[in-house]
């Protein structure tokens, strides 16, 4: 029976069938069987299918009402690869390494790695998902330091969107974007951003901590506050408010009219944006 436990796919558990006297059904577990169900094979824990494995690669979960420990083992034995389910505050959870969804009976795995019929999250259980992520991102990226970026000036007028921000925390991919945006404000001195970038003999020990806290408060700002990027103006960052509005009319750089231009209220300096595609 030892074979089963490394057999998380429908081919797999077919040589397991077929390696016993019936080729429909066979114990692998206490009250635990492989059986087929036409094309299908079920793992049956009791009297229910918890686990069924469709020959096109789909997983289909379910407990029967029976969210036990021994129904939640059994799930992670015969689950694939990084697959799991692990209860939080008395709520189940698939996991497939940072990526979680909510239970429900009937859910399924597909084969490129999506989940379909899952258990929407509520508002405060993705609030705290999203804040332990944060927190790991921040530590992430002030361990991280300094970045290697040479064009500061290329990246004032960039945000990364909130669906990019979650991807990149999911996949601990630190970008030079995110940490000029968390420290491109005017409580930030240029000292601490250029050390960011190791262009300031400037010991980047010194700032870790602080980038850490800044990067924090930038992500809970943006994923669950809410609150939209702001694009601060490089030659009046320190003194005047985020105010820009668009300038109308032609643009005043010829030659760039794919381009849009705002201008800063305070010194009517124009600056122009590349717009996202």
């Amino acid at each position: 029976m030892a074979d089963c436990m490394v057999s998380h796919n429908w081919f797999g558990l077919d040589t397991i069938l077929h390696g016993g006297r019936s080729k429909d059904r066979r114990k692998v577990g206490n009250n635990t069987y492989l059986v087929r169900r036409g094309e299908d094979i079920a793992v049956r824990l009791h009297y229910t299918d918890i686990l069924t494995f469709y020959r096109d690669g789909r997983i289909k979960i379910n407990s029967g009402g029976w969210q036990t420990v021994t129904t939640r083992d059994r799930w992670n034995q015969y689950l694939p690869g990084a697959w799991n389910i692990q209860g939080d505050r008395g709520t189940y959870y698939l996991y497939n390494g940072e990526k979680r969804w909510g239970y429900r009976d009937g859910m399924i795995i597909h084969p490129d790695g999506t989940v379909t019929d899952y258990a929407p999250e509520s508002d405060e259980e993705r609030n705290r998902r999203l804040r332990r992520l944060i927190n790991k991102h921040a530590r992430l990226v002030a361990d991280s330091l300094p970045l290697e970026r040479n064009d500061l000036w290329g990246l004032w007028h960039r945000s990364e969107d909130a669906e990019t921000l979650e991807r990149n925390m999911v996949e601990d991919r630190v970008t030079d974007t995110l940490v000029y945006c968390a420290l491109h404000i005017p409580q930030v001195g240029p000292m601490v951003l250029s050390a960011a970038f190791g262009q300031a003999a400037y010991p980047v020990e010194v700032i870790r901590e602080f980038v850490r806290r800044k990067v924090r408060s930038y992500l809970i700002d943006r994923l669950i506050t809410g609150r939209p990027p702001v694009v601060y103006c490089p030659t009046c960052l320190h003194t005047t408010p985020p105010r820009w509005t668009p300038m109308d009319g032609p643009n005043p750089i010829e030659g760039h009219d794919d381009r849009v231009v705002y201008t800063c209220p305070k010194f009517a300096t124009h600056w122009e944006v590349v717009p996202k595609s």
